[in-house]
């Protein structure tokens, strides 16, 4: 019996250190991956206006714009939480600063992060799928050549009946711990197939992105066009100049995209353009879309106390099903978010951005990406599509 028990420690050991060799490997694999993604580089050729210090616009491949496209597949959440550690990393001002918009996901986010008691969440993985929602468009994000949020398709498998989740530390309905991992199997089961590009079509076209993200293909057509509607005439004060833009860049777009209306001459030349007065549409709040409720059973009563003087609410009192909606504003995708408000609703560059996937492809998932499968709440009443189960298999 001795030996026997000496048997099993050594194997009981043997079998905890191969689990942590395993995580070692799949947390250098993550790192690797994630350096490789840091020092990935697209070659832009930009044409800047000398006289002002602007980006007129810039000529580039399909590689770029397929990753300006991908904000919108984006969950609110997870555009504060990449504009956040950016910030810090680089050492600049909070993203809510400088935007209502993000101000507010801040809140809510901070909301949710704060939230520690046991006596709010169903469990703890509510708390996490809130901080960190899937990206509906996850699979074809993988494919992008330079993506700016690492995939949350980590899979942790049940052993005994091959249930898995893509969260750890939960138990299978079978009662097991689901600790297993998959050795072979991306994030849904299909092989990264680029040939035909990711969202726009990969053959061999170049496209011309405007300081204000308005995107068109290529030819010298449109380049005297777009040279004439920015009213460009003295090319005396124009340059070319090639460019390398990293993930940096690419994530101080995506904050000046929903902030400004130079995103480009932000980013690139690390500047505003001599012009100060940014281009504003006076009736962006009131192009905003008012959304009628649909259906009586996903209407929620709340209390709500205002202040008469002020005109101006206060707080408001409601059930968990009204926190349940609420919360779930940060799982739903930034091009959803769009389609419901409108393009003409935001102050930067999106709603921009949002019409050229429109005048590109009408048909693009981009369009109204939908909520992750299982991350959005089932009877919220603003009609965004919930992304069916994909099949799995392991």
């Amino acid at each position: 019996m001795h030996f026997q028990n000496t048997v099993y420690i050594v194997v009981k050991k043997s079998l905890s250190l191969k689990k942590r060799e395993e995580e070692e490997f799949y947390k250098k694999l993550a790192a690797m991956a994630s350096e490789q993604q840091e020092s990935k580089t697209i070659s832009l050729k930009i044409l800047v206006d000398k006289q002002s210090n602007k980006v007129v616009f810039v000529e580039t491949t399909n590689d770029f714009v397929d990753t300006l496209f991908s904000f919108l597949s984006l969950p609110l959440a997870t555009i504060f939480h990449l504009l956040a550690t950016n910030n810090i990393n680089n050492d600049q001002q909070q993203p809510s600063e400088s935007s209502p918009f993000l101000a507010n996901i801040n809140n809510l986010y901070q909301t949710v992060q704060n939230t520690t008691s046991n006596d709010v969440w169903n469990n703890p993985v509510c708390k996490e799928m809130l901080l960190h929602p899937m990206n509906p468009c996850e699979s074809q994000c993988m494919k992008l050549f330079l993506n700016v949020n690492e995939p949350s398709s980590k899979f942790y498998v049940c052993t005994s009946c091959y249930k898995f989740t893509t969260f750890q530390n939960l138990h299978c309905a079978c009662g097991k711990p689901i600790n297993g991992q998959p050795k072979n199997l991306d994030s849904k089961g299909q092989g990264n197939n680029s040939q035909n590009g990711v969202f726009v079509r990969e053959n061999g076209s170049m496209f011309l992105v405007s300081d204000d993200l308005k995107i068109v293909p290529s030819s010298s057509v449109t380049y005297l066009q777009l040279l004439m509607e920015l009213e460009h005439s003295d090319s005396t004060q124009l340059e070319e100049v090639t460019h390398n833009i990293g993930k940096q860049e690419i994530l101080n777009l995506l904050k000046y995209s929903l902030t400004s209306h130079e995103p480009l001459t932000n980013t690139i030349l690390k500047s505003s353009s001599k012009n100060k007065g940014n281009p504003h549409n006076p009736s962006a709040a009131a192009a905003v879309k008012v959304v009628p409720c649909s259906s009586k059973k996903s209407k929620m009563d709340v209390k709500v106390v205002q202040s008469k003087s002020q005109k101006k609410m206060i707080f408001t009192e409601a059930n968990g099903d009204f926190v349940d909606f609420i919360f779930s504003f940060l799982t739903i995708p930034l091009g959803s978010i769009v389609k419901l408000l409108g393009a003409n609703s935001f102050a930067g560059c999106v709603g921009n951005l949002y019409k050229s996937v429109e005048n590109l492809d009408p048909m693009s998932v981009l369009l109204n990406p939908g909520i992750a499968p299982q991350f959005g709440y089932p009877n919220q009443p603003l009609n965004i599509p919930h992304v069916e189960h994909p099949a799995y298999y392991y």
